[in-house]
């Protein structure tokens, strides 16, 4: 079966046999490379460097799935790492360093270059960042909730059940995608289905099937003029749940074969804490240097977003530093 509740007695099953799986990380390296590819592009938007119907279908197509598909590798693996003494501790740790970390470097550089950037902050934004996330760091305080919930209350059928239902309930919490309440009530049953998700080869005319139910689900949307603002309601589901299984057989159809991509997903939690900070500046900078195209800026920006927060980790385990900002110490 493809999901199914937590096995009770089998203590060794084919995600705890081995360190990390690479289909997993050539998902996560995809997504990761989406993520940052969408938050250049809604710079240059923003600013006024990017304009046309073609980058906003990219983007309604994009953001259907790609922070879903985060929630739904996040919970993978999850068991048999639950059962273990200290598990929440362990989570809790690894999601709470980071986030406070980067937050805090993030938002100071915004306040400081206030008026320079799209999003502007003040001091009390960033004292208030324990009870109110700043972008992009609301996935790591929306992760924690869960991380906590599912600690508290062993995830199987019923929890799934309740999970859907919190998905459509999610416009009653005012459908700001920014709110953590709706966060909390729209991603939560995707992270449940990565916990109950089991390890499995998917057929080709399933990945096909749903790649192509994403892509003339969300072209349909758009063509109606219910988008590109309602990437999140509740009718586009069939096109989010068709695009992660379509990312997930991606993986599978190149694990083992595609070391870039699974080093990127290896490395996507460094990715994620720094590259708006890198997208930003370069958003800022390539005008300055004579490059005005706004292709080459979502080229250029892209790829820096990527390289450079892994260049940055290296930099931090090479002093022995990365831990103080919750990352890995080895790569």
């Amino acid at each position: 079966m493809i999901f199914s509740p937590p096995p009770q007695a089998k203590k060794h099953s084919v995600q705890s046999s081995v360190t990390r799986v690479d289909w997993q990380d050539l998902a996560r390296g995809i997504g990761i490379i989406l993520v940052v590819y969408g938050h250049m592009t809604r710079g240059l938007m923003s600013s006024g460097a990017l304009t046309g119907n073609f980058w906003v279908t990219i983007d309604f197509m994009i953001y259907t799935f790609h922070m879903p598909l985060f929630f739904f590798l996040s919970g993978l693996n999850v068991f048999p790492s639950r059962n273990k003494p200290g598990f929440f501790r362990k989570r809790a740790f690894g999601i709470i360093i980071p986030y406070l970390a980067f937050s805090l470097l993030q938002g100071s550089i915004q306040v400081i270059l206030s008026g320079r950037t799209n999003s502007e902050l003040q001091i009390v934004d960033i004292l208030l960042i324990p009870l109110f996330p700043i972008s992009p760091f609301w996935f790591l305080y929306v992760l924690l909730i869960f991380v906590g919930i599912i600690s508290l209350w062993r995830p199987g059928w019923p929890m799934m059940a309740v999970a859907v239902a919190m998905t459509l309930l999610s416009p009653l919490a005012n459908g700001a995608s920014y709110d953590v309440a709706f966060q909390v009530l729209y991603f939560f049953s995707f992270y449940v289905a990565g916990i109950l998700f089991r390890v499995s080869t998917l057929p080709s005319w399933v990945g096909l099937g749903c790649t192509g139910i994403w892509l003339i689900w969300t072209l349909v949307a758009l063509k109606s003029g219910s988008a590109p603002h309602s990437y999140y309601a509740p009718y586009m589901l069939p096109a989010t749940v068709a695009a992660i299984v379509a990312i997930l057989w991606v993986g599978q159809l190149h694990d083992g074969h595609c070391f870039v991509l699974s080093y990127i997903g290896r490395n996507a939690l460094s990715i994620y804490v720094m590259h708006i900070l890198v997208t930003a500046g370069f958003r800022i900078t390539l005008p300055l240097v004579g490059v005005h195209q706004p292709i080459l800026h979502v080229i250029i920006g892209t790829v820096a977003g990527v390289i450079i927060p892994i260049l940055v980790q290296y930099l931090l385990q090479s002093l022995s530093l990365s831990r103080l900002f919750g990352l890995p110490a080895r790569s």
